[in-house]
């Protein structure tokens, strides 16, 4: 498993899965205030890939993701998972674009793009299939923005949470909820990944 801290600006990535690899890859975007990233897998036969990309924005962000994955190879496979949260006037535009090419029979592939939204944020989120083949056995796609539910937070202030330790638990538990579905279920430490997400929505109850 590799995970990538998104450090730049504009990132663009080419990524390879060779012949019966599994891989697995966390990419993490937090720190520029406006970012563009750019990220192509292409994967060959009997390949298989779990692919994460989490995001916190706050102010005046501006985020820009395009996530192309390119199935070449038969009986390949393709779980892509994107997701965050947005706070203040921050915004994202997601493209989520899966390919799996003529040759690619029998290849199984998932995209999945949701934001959280606080406040005046906004997100767009925009998933794309392209089958060039008949012999597919599995390609499906789903997208989602939501603001945040009020009447939630306002239960868990009744239980004695504070509004800002709500919002919290919130968006912690929306960033981690697909991982709890991977075989096996813990394949990493949960704060590795998590702390410095949830230190971006720390510095923005604060401040």
């Amino acid at each position: 498993m590799e995970i990538v801290d998104i450090t730049k600006n504009k990132i663009e990535k080419h990524i390879r899965i060779a012949k019966n690899r599994k891989e697995t890859f966390v990419w993490l975007l937090y720190k520029p205030k406006v970012a563009l990233c750019n990220i192509f897998f292409d994967l060959e036969t009997n390949s298989h890939l779990n692919n994460f990309f989490l995001f916190a924005g706050s102010g005046d962000d501006a985020f820009h993701i395009n996530m192309i994955v390119n199935h070449h190879g038969k009986h390949s496979s393709s779980r892509t998972i994107i997701r965050g949260f947005m706070y203040n006037q921050s915004t994202v535009e997601i493209v989520g674009e899966v390919n799996v090419k003529k040759r690619a029979h029998f290849s199984d592939t998932h995209l999945d793009g949701r934001a959280l939204l606080f406040q005046e944020s906004s997100a767009r989120i925009d998933p794309r299939l392209e089958i060039h083949t008949k012999e597919i056995q599995r390609a499906t796609h789903a997208a989602a923005v939501s603001r945040v539910n009020e009447e939630e937070l306002f239960y868990l202030a009744s239980r004695g949470i504070e509004p800002r330790i709500a919002e919290i638990l919130k968006a912690r538990g929306f960033l981690l909820a697909p991982f709890f579905n991977l075989d096996p279920p813990h394949p990493f430490g949960w704060d590795e990944i998590m702390n410095p997400l949830m230190d971006k929505f720390d510095y923005v109850q604060c401040k």
